[in-house]
């Protein structure tokens, strides 16, 4: 089993914004974390997080994922591009959004979970279907001649069976 990671929320004010128009961080994001939503639904919470592991362990049987970060996928700002440059993050965001994406998420599919590479090069995007079947997509990252990463979708989107269904009622 995969532990989801447990992240507060990241703090900022007003009197920061300056400084991250020059460190180039506009796209810094804060929220309260998945973990924090656990509280407020711990139903709801549960019932994604047994999805997400189910996923990640059949992932696993697949792909060697054992090391990777499951998190929820409204937490990649928060575990991971809050700590990027802004024309980084911009790419990241273009393939997380994907054509790809928005063709196979459909009415009764599940929040989805995203698994982060130990290097936080790869980003492995993932939710189970409302037939209790889980599509994924590889999101990776490319260093270009000039220094700069983007990322971009890997491929098609992937269709795996998922033995136990846990479908919100």
């Amino acid at each position: 089993m995969i532990v989801l990671t447990q992240i507060g929320y990241a703090g900022t004010d007003r009197d920061s914004y300056p400084e991250r128009v020059k460190e180039g961080k506009l796209y810094y994001n804060v929220h309260p974390s998945f973990a924090d939503e656990q509280k407020m639904q711990p139903e709801v919470a549960e019932k994604l997080l047994t999805s997400w592991n189910g996923v990640a362990d059949k992932l696993n049987s697949i792909i060697s994922v054992k090391d990777w970060k499951l998190v929820s996928s409204g937490d990649l700002d928060l575990e991971l591009t809050n700590g990027l440059p802004d024309q980084e993050v911009s790419t990241f965001n273009e393939a997380l959004f994907s054509d790809q994406r928005k063709s196979e998420l459909q009415k009764g599919d599940l929040y989805p979970g995203a698994l982060i590479s130990p290097n936080e090069d790869r980003v492995i995007l993932f939710w189970e279907k409302f037939d209790g079947s889980a599509v994924y997509l590889h999101i990776d990252s490319k260093t270009d001649s000039d220094g700069s990463r983007r990322w971009f979708v890997n491929g098609e989107v992937n269709r795996i069976g998922v033995k136990e269904t846990l479908q919100l009622g």
